[in-house]
């Protein structure tokens, strides 16, 4: 997807904001300039609190064709990482971010072996996300025919602890009846009608193997 200068896209995330949010796209800041030290200068994948925010009102990771990773919230610069990139060259941005703390861990980088550790201490403890209900990305330029990309843009929430035990529950409640079933056939009781069925269907399925 082509990006003309200061465009911005988002992506509303309706009731799907909660806990931690797994982020990541290729991006390319292609032939985008803009003014060197600008917070909208290069690509973006963040968020925003609304689906036609600004690079202004971003929140998130930017790449700038400065051989910088920069994390920032609604234009101001919170931490700055050095990387290695080349124009019309795509990269893929990844992070995690705790939607109610505003932590951001396991950022990376493809082909980067940088210490993204500032992004995390710049983070911690101060709720820059708070509001943000849309997936965003932003293109910041300075003159028309400038272009940066993305594309691949997958979103995935990591399941809290709870949710495991919610699975487990429902494992346990699986494994039930058919352990009742089995204590009823060794005592050679009966099995209930609908044991029987699957019972059949277990046998037909070993003859006609």
């Amino acid at each position: 997807m082509q990006f003309g200068p200061d465009n911005s896209m988002g992506i509303t995330l309706e009731s799907h904001f909660t806990g931690v949010l797994q982020v990541s796209a290729d991006l390319s800041y292609g032939t985008l300039t803009g003014t060197a030290g600008t917070a909208n200068r290069g690509v973006g994948l963040g968020f925003n609190t609304s689906d036609v925010g600004a690079w202004n009102t971003f929140t998130g990771i930017r790449l700038p064709p400065d051989s910088e990773l920069i994390f920032q919230s609604k234009g101001t610069v919170l931490a700055t990482v050095n990387v290695s990139t080349s124009s019309n060259t795509f990269y893929r941005l990844g992070y995690d971010v705790d939607v109610v703390t505003g932590e951001i861990s396991n950022s990376s980088l493809t082909g980067s072996t940088a210490d993204f550790s500032a992004i995390y201490t710049a983070s911690v403890g101060g709720s820059y996300f708070s509001g943000a209900s849309n997936l965003s990305l932003f293109a910041g330029g300075s003159a028309a025919g400038q272009y940066g990309y993305t594309d691949n843009l997958p979103l995935s929430a990591i399941p809290e602890p709870s949710a495991y035990g919610t699975i487990l529950g429902v494992a346990v409640l699986g494994w039930g009846p058919r352990r009742r079933h089995q204590a009823r056939a060794t005592r050679g009781v009966p099995p209930t009608k609908h044991a029987e069925s699957n019972n059949d269907q277990e046998s037909s399925g070993q003859q006609q193997s």
